[in-house]
């Protein structure tokens, strides 16, 4: 097992570094100039190359990024260009904890969804429950959360007025929205893995046995059934969890959530590069994480991958 997860580990550090060098190299590359967005286009020439000396900007690429990798193992990241006096560092631990409550009540919203559905729809395979939850299915993903969540705000924030307006400080209520809108195109795809694997694992011959014997059906279904599933479904969760630690930044905008997404989008406009890069390398950890986690829970779970990976 220390094997397995070293080598797995190994490997994701060196992904999050391949995803953090392309990053730092895109920033750098395309167009935009930090120095005019702080200063101004009609700023003078003498003042503009004084700041880019202040901000290190003048150095050759690979000096900057040899400082960038010792800002990022010193732990600070570098420091923001448009609030000096601040880390990286601090700023996206301002941040991140409120992506990762988001993206917590989403994987909570989509699983607490997904799962009776998916469980449901392969018990009655063929009939009225398994269409209806495949049509749910092919509605959630087919939505994307850039309409779902301004429909959401629409109906339930002017209409009906039940939850706070964006950018409110209601505390639980804020976030409701963003979670259903994060959860309901989770659950379209989880609840299809769920039905697929619950179809293939009721189908299996212990399942026959266990009716045989006159096992209850609920029993079957949960204990039986369900435990053989759990793999496919336990890394579609953990997949997903990633995509949402990761891909919460529409959601973040549409709603003014103050998370890591909402920090990346306005340092981008402010062509921030330290914050910017900072913001990737967080993101990038994360889902490289959770990854890593999902591989060493699917190896608990089945013992034959470790094996194989190990092999």
């Amino acid at each position: 097992m220390t094997g397995f997860v070293a080598k797995k580990l190994v490997l994701s550090l060196l992904s999050v570094l391949g995803g953090v060098t392309l990053v730092f190299l895109l920033i750098h590359l395309i167009p935009g100039d930090p120095v005019e967005n702080i200063l101004g286009e009609q700023a003078l020439l003498a003042d503009k190359e004084r700041l880019r000396h202040a901000l290190r900007l003048d150095q050759p690429l690979h000096v900057q990024y040899g400082r960038f990798l010792g800002d990022i193992a010193g732990g600070t990241l570098g420091f923001s260009f448009v609030r000096r006096d601040s880390s990286v560092a601090s700023l996206v631990a301002a941040r991140f904890p409120r992506t990762l409550e988001l993206a917590t009540l989403a994987m909570l919203v989509a699983v607490a969804l997904a799962v009776p559905l998916g469980v449901a729809a392969a018990r009655r395979k063929g009939t009225a429950v398994d269409a209806g939850t495949m049509a749910f299915a092919m509605a959630g993903i087919s939505l994307p959360s850039f309409v779902l969540g301004p429909l959401l705000l629409l109906f339930f924030c002017r209409v009906l007025a039940w939850f706070p307006p964006p950018a409110a400080d209601a505390g639980f209520r804020s976030a409701v929205l963003p979670a259903v809108t994060l959860g309901v195109s989770m659950a379209a795809l989880l609840s299809r893995m769920t039905r697929a694997a619950m179809v293939e694992a009721l189908s299996e011959d212990y399942v026959t046995t266990a009716r045989a014997k006159g096992v209850p059906e609920r029993l079957v279904v949960w204990r039986h059934a369900w435990r053989n599933a759990l793999i496919p479904v336990v890394t579609i969760v953990g997949l997903q969890f990633g995509a949402l630690l990761s891909g919460a930044i529409i959601t973040e905008r549409v709603f003014a959530w103050p998370g890591i997404g909402t920090l990346l989008i306005e340092s981008i406009e402010k062509r921030d590069f330290p914050v910017v890069q900072g913001c990737m390398l967080v993101i990038a950890a994360s889902y490289v994480a959770v990854n890593l986690a999902t591989d060493v829970i699917y190896a608990v779970i089945d013992p034959r991958v470790r094996r194989r990976d190990e092999g």
